[in-house]
């Protein structure tokens, strides 16, 4: 917890963790500085750490000639390689496909491999680098060291980067003949050597992710946005290489359950400095605030230059990255009683999450709307025009609602976007029973076809959040809409094609909440013993999908008619 113990000091703190200088010439500007005060009072939970080790082992990828130069523009103290990936460029067809040069730079002597890059894989101290040798892949460290694996740092010249991620990870360069980037390369490379350590941004819970089950995939949402490629898919789960990982965190803005969340700081520890703000800036000044989100990205040029030009109601929120806040973080804020949420993008904010941020900023403004609130109050600002804020931005706007949420922060993602829309909803101007939203929200009902559907329940056994439930002792289909997360799940396992999505957000709590039958059937009785085991919809696909098998003709045929059992005990009655 930070101490403050002057005026002057709380202006000097607040302006250290937020980058940039505050007013507090006006009873506002001095309440804006109070309210942010009150956020440093809030420690975070602290998260784990993940480590690098680095011996300074550096490969150059690119043309030889371009290479060397780079290298000659290296101090002693890297160990360097320098792979020629130009090696098929007029090379003879007799000619091995691998050779070994060394190569006199200066007092030193340079190991020059001509080969084509295969694959380069890892991050800062684990870089493995594969070549092609005729038809088969080896390990270029291997290659030239039987003791070695891997190369610590890697410098790619070539036309098009080995790692083609918008956030490629630590230790791997790929300045793409940009003067500027290859100079801050290399300037930077000879510092990398050492140990080094960095937070682990994500926490990742298994138990309620919807990417997979039963060997079908279902949402792909995190691994559709991660700037730095750091997930992937390993079978019903996904896996988050922590050392590639950014934390960018829009895989947790996207995630719809809740199963990655991002952790520095975790999702309550960011919601409970959000909510004192808020509450100290209303009774401090009665103005309604704003909140503007912004990251270490921009907190030096273009939210300095927004926040200046800004009025004092709008309270500056600093993140990590501006992708780890979602709906959860902008709803709350709206029902804690601000008027706007504005988030900055920058320049150097990664294409892949000013894409997933519009898109749950879509969802997020559909739902407002439908209660209608003014879809604007949720904006992305795609950097500080110089021109400076719009009009809206500098009008006062009043509360979206009276009276303030009072339910505290809260860790689960799902529960809280629904505590902040439930409030939302009770005080609108308008109590509509559902609203429409875009493609791939994470609300919405599942549309059976009861013409097609056999209750043969393949849905219920693949949704992973009990949205779909059967009616245990009877042939019954129910859905709880509260728990769809729309992951699509069910309606790839479907094998009647019976299943399909609808996205909407249902306000009504109580009908969320209820089991609601979607389609039942009279059982079928097993026409040997009487016990019911299936549906007759299913009997009549089983005899219709069966009619030319060898097993099921003549009097075999009634046995489609009986239950596992009996049907078992028939094929061995002597006739």
């Amino acid at each position: 917890m930070t101490v403050l113990h002057s005026d002057a000091a709380v202006k000097a703190e607040v302006e250290r963790y937020l980058g940039f200088a505050m007013t507090d010439a006006t009873a506002a500007g001095r309440a804006r500085l109070s309210a942010m005060a009150a956020v440093l009072e809030i420690s975070v939970t602290p998260t784990s750490l993940i480590s690098y080790r680095s011996a300074g082992r550096l490969l150059i990828i690119g043309p030889a000639p371009s290479a060397l130069s780079a290298l000659d523009s290296l101090p002693d103290g890297l160990h360097c390689v320098v792979l020629d990936n130009e090696a098929d460029r007029g090379r003879p067809a007799s000619a091995p496909a691998i050779s070994v040069a060394e190569r006199l730079l200066g007092k030193a002597t340079v190991t020059v491999v001509r080969a084509v890059p295969r694959q380069v894989q890892g991050y800062l101290g684990q870089f493995v680098v594969t070549v092609d040798d005729g038809d088969q892949e080896k390990n270029l460290a291997t290659l030239l060291d039987p003791q070695q694996t891997t190369f610590d740092l890697v410098l790619d010249l070539g036309r098009e980067p080995c790692i083609q991620a918008e956030l490629p990870p630590p230790g791997y360069y790929a300045p793409e003949r940009e003067p500027d980037a290859l100079e801050r390369a290399l300037s930077e490379a000879p510092e990398m050597v050492g140990e080094f350590q960095k937070p682990k941004y994500f926490d990742y819970k298994p138990a309620i992710c919807v990417h997979g089950a039963r060997g079908v995939t279902g949402c792909t949402r995190c691994l559709d946005v991660c700037p730095a490629l750091a997930i992937t898919a390993i079978g019903e789960e996904v896996s988050v290489e922590a050392h590639r990982c950014h934390g960018a965190g829009i895989c947790a803005t996207v995630c719809p359950t809740g199963a990655i969340t991002y952790t520095y700081p975790g999702r309550s520890d960011t919601l409970a400095r959000i909510r004192q703000c808020l509450a100290n800036f209303r009774s401090a000044d009665g103005t309604p605030p704003a909140v503007l989100f912004f990251d270490a990205e921009s907190e030096s040029d273009e939210a300095a230059r927004m926040m200046r030009d800004l009025p004092e109601w709008w309270l500056p929120m600093k993140l990590e990255q501006i992708g780890s806040a979602g709906m959860e973080i902008w709803l709350s804020c709206l029902a804690w009683g601000a008027s706007q949420v504005a988030v900055l993008a920058t320049a150097q904010t990664p294409a892949s999450v000013v894409q997933g941020l519009e898109g749950q900023m879509g969802y997020a403004s559909a739902i407002l709307e439908g209660m209608d609130y003014p879809g604007s109050s949720l904006r992305l600002l795609h950097g500080c025009d110089e021109a400076g804020p719009d009009a809206e931005l500098r009008s006062t706007e009043p509360a979206l609602v009276a009276s303030p949420a009072t339910f505290g922060a809260m860790d689960g993602k799902r529960e809280a976007v629904l505590f902040a829309i439930d409030h939302l909803h009770q005080h609108s101007p308008a109590a509509v029973e559902s609203v429409p939203l875009p493609s791939r929200a994470p609300f919405g009902e599942v549309l059976v076809d009861t013409g097609l559907c056999t209750l043969c329940m393949s849905c219920v056994a693949v949704c992973p959040v009990s949205a779909l439930v059967d009616g245990v002792d009877q042939p019954e289909l129910k859905f709880i809409e509260g728990n769809c997360v729309q992951c699509g799940l069910c309606q790839t396992a479907c094998p009647e094609r019976a299943i399909n999505l609808a996205p909407r957000f249902l306000y009504q709590v109580d009908r969320r909440r209820e089991a609601r039958m979607l389609y039942q059937e009279p059982p079928f009785y097993c026409v040997e013993c009487g016990k019911p085991f299936a549906t007759r919809s299913m009997i009549e696909k089983m005899e219709e999908q069966l009619a030319d098998h060898r097993m099921f003709q003549g009097d075999a045929r009634r046995r489609l008619r009986m239950c596992e059992d009996c049907r078992v005990r028939d094929m061995f009655v002597v006739p």
